[in-house]
């Protein structure tokens, strides 16, 4: 039987193998508009179908694939990388790093749909490096209080102790010892959180705050086929399915990689508990 990972990383390289290969995928451009087929449905020369304005869908959802992946993927290594900084410092103690702290309580208690909505309307989202910016300033809170919860546990271990009375600087025993600890429970709720941010983002461009038409994204695309929903399925039915895919790819790959890496981690992250099997049985 096939794993979590192994079943996760399987859907996920079929989607990312999708979206580097769209061209060669879809003979169609994805922008390209042809009144003569519009609403067309699904058949054999356009398997998806095609939109009010005869685009063909299939290549839409796969040239999508390129823009909704890369944003998610790359919003989450900036926000791991944001959250990673800021929780290693907090966690080194100090007035400095409960200062942090307080402020990163403050932006926790604002959702963050609401936070992203409200900046959203005062940053500029047509572009989707500024789209990607805005994601990882809204979301890397929770990453930093996970990354210091862990730094102050290793704090109290006994090779930290050892590693203060050997007179080696803060900075040393941070890169050295508390980074690579740390590694592989950031890598599983970075894992995790690109699945958010993909729904976020297509969230924003459901709500047309997302990336400018006619650039296609699984958002924008399901935004548009609601207004055909009762006489044209295809428009939101293929788009939407593509972003579950990738939503539940990530959350089986975390999964896996929590299992493999952290068999005993217990701990919240954006919107989940994650509990190690002992516990649940105590």
């Amino acid at each position: 039987m096939i794993s979590r990972l192994g079943l996760g990383g399987l859907l996920l390289g079929m989607l990312y193998a999708a979206a580097v290969l769209a061209g060669a995928l879809t003979p169609y451009d994805p922008i390209h508009q042809d009144l003569a087929f519009a609403l067309f449905s699904p058949s054999q020369f356009h398997p998806f179908g095609c939109d009010q304005l005869g685009r063909d869908v299939m290549s839409r959802v796969v040239h999508g694939a390129r823009i909704s992946l890369a944003i998610g993927t790359m919003a989450t290594l900036l926000s791991t990388l944001l959250g990673v900084t800021v929780g290693v410092i907090a966690g080194a103690g100090g007035r400095a790093g409960s200062l942090m702290m307080r402020g990163i309580d403050l932006a926790l208690a604002f959702p963050t749909l609401v936070l992203l909505l409200v900046l959203a309307s005062l940053w500029p989202t047509d572009n989707w490096l500024a789209l990607i910016g805005l994601l990882a300033l809204t979301t890397w809170m929770p990453t930093a209080r996970l990354v210091r919860a862990e730094t102050l546990a290793l704090s109290r271990r006994p090779f930290m102790e050892a590693a203060q009375s050997a007179g080696a600087p803060p900075l040393r025993r941070l890169v050295r010892h508390v980074i690579p600890n740390v590694a592989s429970t950031v890598l599983v709720a970075a894992t995790l959180q690109v699945g958010d941010m993909m729904l976020l983002e297509s969230g924003l461009s459901y709500l047309g705050l997302g990336v400018t038409p006619p650039t296609p994204s699984w958002g924008d695309m399901v935004r548009q086929g609601m207004q055909h929903l009762g006489d044209a399925w295809w428009l939101t039915v293929f788009p939407g399915l593509a972003l579950a895919l990738a939503v539940i790819g990530f959350n089986l790959l975390g999964d896996g990689l929590r299992d493999l890496l952290e068999p005993r981690l217990a701990f919240s992250f954006p919107g989940r508990l994650w509990r190690s099997s002992t516990s649940s049985e105590s």
